[in-house]
């Protein structure tokens, strides 16, 4: 008795799979775990991608004929044991490019992708929990789950640059993850940067590349990292800075004027060729 098409295959169906040169038996032979879901052009994909039924049947129905399709040269089994969060094509990518099973891959507490590239860093999951929360960027705050270490891709940066869990997690806390890594990179040990004021670690790493130290950084009173960078090309010391704002302040208020107006008004004094001395005896007037 010939085979027919199972009733699942439309009249559509069913023409295109005869062009298709898939026969009744092949074609009723996937099931997908009992899924009434493939039609004429899935399985046609199926057939076509070398896909046979007794493997594409055994892939749980978490995954798409699109998935199955992607995973061809995975065991179902395997594939079937990762969480959910991860996709077919990063499945994949773990167990063939990685030879990362699900008993690994689901003990990274992040999102897919940062497990991806910490298995390929070969960081273990739980080194990766070592390193203590962080905001990934303090423009971008948001944390995938409850509340990742830092992101993986961080992560691999700092482990590729020479640092680990250890040297991250001695960074003061009002640093993002990106900052660290720029310190790490930079070659900026914790104790230097957590001594400098609230300044984004971009300005921090720029003034110790002008040859700042926190100490000294500490010498001159309220002024912002754009302020020192020009005090130290116009050659202005901590005094001289700190008694021009002292006379300004006494002639616009202490809030009188902004931060950049205050420079720019240090810097005029500056070149008005008014020395320390007399700087400071204005300033005694102005303060009378």
């Amino acid at each position: 008795m010939e085979t027919t098409y199972l009733p699942r295959y439309t009249k559509d169906d069913i023409e295109a799979l005869a062009s298709a040169n898939v026969s009744p038996d092949v074609a009723n032979a996937y099931t997908l775990q009992g899924q009434d879901r493939l039609r004429g052009v899935k399985t046609i994909k199926l057939v076509r991608a070398d896909v046979p039924a007794e493997k594409a049947n055994v892939f749980s129905t978490r995954f798409s004929i699109d998935d199955v399709v992607a995973l061809k040269e995975v065991d179902p089994t395997v594939a079937n044991a990762f969480d959910r969060k991860f996709s077919a094509k990063q499945i994949a990518t773990l167990v063939k490019e990685c030879e990362c099973v699900a008993d690994r891959a689901n003990k990274y507490a992040c999102p897919p992708q940062e497990a991806v590239a910490l298995v390929r860093a070969k960081i273990a999951p739980e080194t990766a929990e070592k390193y203590l929360p962080r905001e990934r960027n303090k423009r971008s705050s948001s944390f995938w789950g409850t509340a990742p270490s830092m992101s993986g891709q961080v992560i691999v940066a700092i482990e590729s640059a020479g640092g680990n869990f250890e040297i991250a997690n001695s960074y003061d806390k009002r640093f993002d993850s990106q900052e660290v890594l720029t310190f790490i990179r930079q070659d900026i040990v914790p104790t230097t940067a957590n001594a400098f004021p609230a300044f984004d670690g971009a300005d921090i790493v720029r003034l110790i590349k002008s040859g700042y130290t926190a100490a000294r950084v500490a010498e001159f009173k309220d002024f912002g990292p754009e302020s020192l960078l020009v005090f130290k090309d116009e050659g202005i010391g901590a005094s001289y800075a700190n008694t021009a704002r002292q006379l300004i302040d006494s002639h616009y208020g202490r809030n009188g004027l902004r931060s950049d107006q205050v420079k720019d008004q240090i810097l005029l004094l500056k070149k008005m060729g008014i020395g320390l001395k007399r700087l400071e005896k204005l300033a005694q007037k102005f303060a009378k």
